[in-house]
């Protein structure tokens, strides 16, 4: 019975919240880089699982049918092998370069490059927030 109250329509509107979990750059940025699955490719792994203390840092191999290798980016914010280096700008160009599709390498098409290419570059306040990719 109680089920059937809490659903019947209403006049009622829910309130508003004034604050979610992802209002803060930093818990957006958490969250995006999660559901994006960023480690997925950005962190090197066995076959057991991923490398403890290698999160981001690059080096998964995809080898495509033609026998050409991909090897992901190390996106951790080290100054040496990583992004710490890269200015904000440089990281937006590097994405914003695949943006003409006829200079789109089909590699990158296979492996879901251009999809989250997009979100990086919209919230990439946030992705920063968490992941410290540049300096």
């Amino acid at each position: 019975m109680n089920l059937i109250l809490r659903t019947m329509p209403s006049d009622d509107v829910a309130p508003a919240l004034e604050k979610t979990a992802l209002n803060d750059e930093l818990s957006r940025g958490k969250y995006l880089v999660t559901v994006g699955a960023c480690g997925e490719c950005h962190s090197p792994s066995t076959p057991s699982g991923p490398i403890a203390g290698k999160e981001f840092a690059g080096g998964m191999e995809f080898t495509f049918p033609n026998g050409a290798v991909l090897r992901s980016a190390n996106i951790t914010p080290d100054k040496d092998t990583g992004t710490g280096k890269w200015t904000e700008d440089a990281f937006v160009q590097r994405f914003k370069m695949y943006q003409d599709p006829a200079l789109t390498l089909p590699r990158l098409k296979a492996v879901g490059f251009l999809g989250y290419r997009t979100i990086v570059l919209v919230y990439l306040p946030s992705v920063r927030a968490f992941s410290g990719i540049f300096s």
